[in-house]
């Protein structure tokens, strides 16, 4: 073998050169008998790591604040939208009744890097954690920012709040839009994009398969409501004792999902052969549904030459089609790879740069920007529809998940440019899949304890939609195949669907 790669590692007192093997070793999944129990050893052991950065052989607290600061700040080109967070402020201060949009344009663009450091700070505190509590911060954390936004607006839909339907409204619209938008607008940039350099591409369909059923489980969640109310067999106080039911059966369903992709049927979701990668990378690199904080590109913005990515499946060639298809089981870091593609990396996005209570204090630090923006983004959203002239279901539907979710479309296009097609389907179908099954359900909950009548009742060209969706993705993904034509079809519905909520007219009285 050749000579290994040292990767720095952050200790109390000196430099630890840990060897890519011993790094590997460290991450392997547990043993059949020991892999139910949590390592409480492992996950101490890696929360020693001190709060500190090595530069040479001297280390300096202040120096490990610096560094840390501008790898949270500075890590990402698209971190300067946060500059708009205090232009925000000052518009929504004027008080003026013609800055609505503004307001909403300023808040929601300023959402956009908040979200995407949420994610990268999750992924780093969860590398100080073994792998299944690593995979469940993950998951609890990678909608944060749809539940944040979903809490806001929840505080001004209670039913002595003026427009309490309409708020309510944005938060049932809002989940929907941002299901579409992964499963057609994003999954279907993707595969366009991917499809263009490469004439067929390959993914895992076991696990598209599990996502696809546990979607067309909650369009028949999403659908009994307004059947019930429609055929007049049950009253509206029922209706809303139906929806929290059907929230926690689904909420159970995920956290089954969780069990089953993490436990029971881990295989589904990893590479079997002996050269198979690390324990987290794996995890990464699946379905797991989580947003993407693992599959977060360091460098967001497209410009060409700089998009840090972490191990992933390499690519190799296919003998008999001469294009590229992910290998079962190689794996090499992405700054390796050939940049014939545009793209370089010389980062390990892997390497521990945050320390666990610093994690933890940027964790705060982050949601509470977020909290505050999208206190302003909700407040902004009557008057926008007002000035604009537009449908709260197409600000819910269609603005809110393609703006607020720009840094994560951008990384799964990126990685299926690459051919990496199972990261790109973890961030387009697992995300839709972590939405539809736990993040709506919880916030049906949330809403029963803030006092909220809060029901599943969507109206029926919303249901028509999200079933339209999941069963045009099924198809798609049913061969474990894809090619630019599949890309265009999901664009074409995507933009049939927006046509149709631009013209649609506002439902709240």
């Amino acid at each position: 073998m050749g000579q290994t790669k040292e990767h720095r590692n952050v200790s109390f007192g000196k430099l630890k050169s840990v060897s890519s093997e011993d790094r590997e070793n460290r991450m392997q999944p547990l043993s059949p008998v020991s892999h139910m129990e949590i390592d409480m050893s492992h996950v101490q052991q890696k929360r020693k790591v001190s709060d500190r950065v090595a530069y040479g052989q001297e280390e300096s607290f202040l120096g490990y604040l610096v560094h840390s600061t501008k790898e949270v700040l500075l890590g990402s080109k698209m971190n300067v939208l946060m500059l708009l967070t205090p232009l925000a402020y000052i518009v929504d201060a004027s008080g003026s009744d013609h800055n609505h949009g503004a307001v909403f344009l300023l808040s929601l663009s300023a959402i956009v890097p908040f979200a995407e450091r949420l994610g990268y700070v999750t992924e780093q505190l969860a590398m100080h954690t073994n792998d299944t509590l690593g995979g469940l911060l993950n998951a609890s954390f990678g909608n944060a920012t749809e539940v944040i936004i979903s809490l806001f607006a929840l505080l001004k839909a209670r039913p002595d709040q003026a427009n309490a339907v309409m708020y309510q409204r944005l938060v049932l619209v809002s989940m929907l839009g941002s299901v579409l938008s992964n499963l057609l607008f994003v999954f279907g940039s993707a595969l366009l994009v991917g499809g263009m350099r490469y004439k067929r591409q390959h993914f895992n369909r076991s696990g598209a398969s599990v996502s696809s059923a546990l979607l067309l489980v909650s369009c028949a969640a999403y659908a009994s409501p307004y059947i019930l109310t429609y055929s007049k067999v049950v009253s509206a106080d029922n209706i809303l004792v139906f929806s929290r039911v059907v929230a926690a059966l689904l909420f159970v369903v995920y956290f089954f999902f969780l069990f089953f992709q993490l436990k029971t049927h881990r295989f589904f979701y990893e590479n079997d052969t002996p050269t198979s990668p690390p324990a987290r990378a794996r995890r990464q690199g699946g379905f797991m549904p989580v947003r993407k904080s693992s599959d977060r590109l360091d460098s967001t913005e497209f410009n060409g030459t700089d998009f840090g990515v972490s191990n992933r499946l390499r690519a190799i060639p296919d003998a008999e089609e001469g294009y590229f298809s992910p290998s079962p089981g190689a794996t090499t870091p992405t700054s390796e790879i050939s940049a014939e593609d545009g793209f370089s990396n010389s980062d390990d996005d892997d390497e521990l740069v945050l320390g666990f209570v610093t994690a933890l204090v940027w964790l705060g630090i982050i949601s509470a920007f977020i909290s505050f923006l999208s206190d302003l983004l909700v407040k902004a959203v009557k008057g926008t529809t007002i000035s604009w002239g537009l449908a709260n279901e197409f600000i819910g539907i269609i603005l809110i998940p393609v703006v607020g979710n720009a840094a994560e479309h951008a990384s799964a296009v990126v990685f299926a440019y690459r051919n990496k097609m199972d990261i790109a389907l973890g961030v387009a179908l697992g995300s839709a899949t972590q939405i539809a099954v736990s993040v709506l359900p919880f916030c049906i909950l949330l809403a029963w304890g803030m006092k909220v009548p809060l029901t599943l009742t969507f109206q029926p060209f919303e249901i028509l939609s999200l079933l339209i969706a999941v069963l045009t993705v099924s198809v798609v993904v049913q061969n474990g195949s894809s090619h630019w034509l599949h890309g265009v079809v999901l664009i074409c519905v995507y933009i049939m669907l927006t046509v149709a909520f631009a013209l649609h007219e506002n439902t709240e009285p």
